[in-house]
């Protein structure tokens, strides 16, 4: 099938005729397939495919409220030390949204940690991408909660009908 399109730059339209949809397809990556990879990239705490999904210039706020990541040195240090702190990763977005080269994704980030003690966070994320790698990532989620768990209270009764949807992957 073929599709037919105004592009607009500038002012200027252009008539593009006989374009096929798997073309089409090519030019616009799926955003949220490739994060969907990364996720599972890290459930094998595989920390340099993770990092191969992301530009040199990355700027990633591990969650909102800290200082910015920046670069891909940086970024390995932190997941270097994260990686073996955490086993069980049962990381899942329920929803997502995409505009322009950016993905909107709810979720949950829920593992066990070295402590035996369950993680279940719900989070939000923006993912903005250049030529398919992640160039700024930024996580909100409540810290104050996270580090309850890893103290070793419980998932809050309040949030369990939130972290304990189904999702993928």
């Amino acid at each position: 099938m073929n599709r037919r399109s105004f592009i607009g730059a500038g002012g200027a339209a252009t008539l593009v005729l006989g374009v096929p949809d798997a073309v089409a397809a090519v030019r616009t990556p799926d955003y949220y397939r490739l994060f969907l990879d990364l996720i599972g990239d890290w459930k094998k705490h595989d920390v340099a495919a993770v990092l191969a999904r992301m530009a040199d210039d990355i700027v990633w706020y591990a969650y909102v409220g800290a200082a910015p990541i920046s670069g891909k040195v940086d970024v390995r240090k932190l997941l270097e030390s994260l990686a073996p702190t955490r086993k069980a990763e049962h990381w899942r977005i329920f929803h997502h949204a995409v505009s322009g080269t950016r993905l909107f994704v709810e979720g949950v980030d829920d593992f066990t940690d070295a402590s035996d003690h369950r993680i279940a966070v719900p989070y939000a994320g923006v993912i903005e991408f250049r030529d398919r790698l992640i160039t700024g990532w930024r996580d909100y989620f409540d810290i104050a909660t996270l580090n309850k768990m890893k103290s070793g209270e419980p998932v809050p009764a309040a949030i369990e009908p939130l972290v304990s949807r189904a999702g993928e992957p």
